[in-house]
């Protein structure tokens, strides 16, 4: 009696089994294509950095299909390449708490370390915003190897910030990206003493998942204050000493600059003294190694910095903010 009662029962976890296994693999639901044997109708790429060569779509030897992207750039200089859209966007705003970029990647060696970013359009506003995240924590195994391994990166991951070029002051500046505008994929490495860099990605998609992630707290990024700062009145007779031989500041700054730090960052901001109508306002976080730089020129700049080991936060009540009006460079 008790070996026909287990009988039974392998029995029936044996139709269990099967019935499990038999069950059909929900089908994915790819909302946007960057590329699946080729391109958007339109869609174009273009590299930068040293030598790189940019992208090449093979004619065999892809993820399970004959096309893929092989990407070849330099790994002596910051490079990359991307992918592009014509006259047309992605609206990720929809997806944003439950969707992923999806790609397969290999390499020609393995282990190369590669940024994704993407970029929004920049005919709207003039600038092509790029946020990036690493991609070696989403990769299956954690690393590229010579072998087809999946990549998933939650959109939500991605910040909501970056940085654009600006080909007037020759520096990238922060501005945040319009996830309703995304017109771009780019793969891109920094500097390294490899003499070569190649990888292979195929079959890049939007794809929506089933569960939702939680809202991201929106981060208040210092420079977007609107402060209207009581500035100092003929700065140039504060001390009645100094000799200003080179001015790089007086109401329009006509260099660039560069914030580093946690959440410093620098802006012109409105004066409410007469006769100034501008003054510098940097944002310095102290709760990291911060800093903004000027540039005045080919080797000369200035640079104010303060230190500190605390933990980095990001209230605004936690900077601290120094203001300059006609400010004058120190020696080269």
């Amino acid at each position: 009696m008790i070996k026909q009662t287990l009988k039974v029962a392998s029995v029936i976890l044996l139709g269990v089994s099967v019935a499990a296994m038999a069950q059909p693999k929900k089908p994915k639901t790819v909302v946007y294509k960057f590329f699946d044997e080729q391109y958007r109708p339109g869609g174009f790429d273009y590299s930068y950095g040293g030598k790189s060569k940019g992208i090449t779509i093979t004619k065999d030897g892809g993820y399970k299909s004959k096309a893929a992207l092989n990407i070849k750039l330099d790994p002596s200089e910051y490079s990359g390449a991307s992918v592009c859209l014509y006259n047309e966007t992605f609206d990720l705003n929809k997806f944003m708490l439950d969707s992923k970029i999806e790609f397969m990647i290999k390499g020609a060696k393995g282990g190369e370390a590669v940024k994704i970013g993407l970029l929004d359009e920049e005919v709207s506003d003039g600038k092509k915003t790029q946020v990036v995240v690493p991609m070696n924590k989403y990769i299956e195994g954690g690393a590229i190897t010579t072998d087809w391994k999946k990549v998933s990166i939650p959109l939500v991951d991605f910040p909501d910030r970056g940085l654009y070029w600006d080909n007037t002051r020759k520096s990238e500046f922060p501005a945040r990206i319009d996830w309703d505008k995304i017109a771009e994929i780019r793969f891109s490495i920094d500097k390294s003493g490899a003499k070569d860099f190649e990888i292979w990605v195929d079959n890049i998609e939007i794809v929506k998942g089933n569960k939702k992630a939680a809202p991201k707290a929106k981060i208040v990024y210092w420079d977007e204050n609107e402060d209207v700062i009581d500035g100092p009145k003929n700065p140039e007779k504060l001390d009645g000493k100094a000799k200003a031989l080179v001015t790089f500041y007086d109401n329009n700054l006509k260099g660039f600059s560069y914030s580093y730090g946690g959440l410093s960052a620098q802006r012109e901001a409105k004066s409410k003294t007469s006769g100034n109508s501008n003054v510098l306002a940097l944002y310095i976080d102290n709760n990291d190694w911060s800093g903004v730089t000027y540039s005045m020129g080919e080797g000369k700049y200035a640079d104010l910095w303060v230190s500190s080991a605390a933990k980095r936060c990001t209230s605004v009540s936690s900077t601290t903010r120094a203001t300059t009006s006609r400010a004058r460079p120190r020696s080269a």
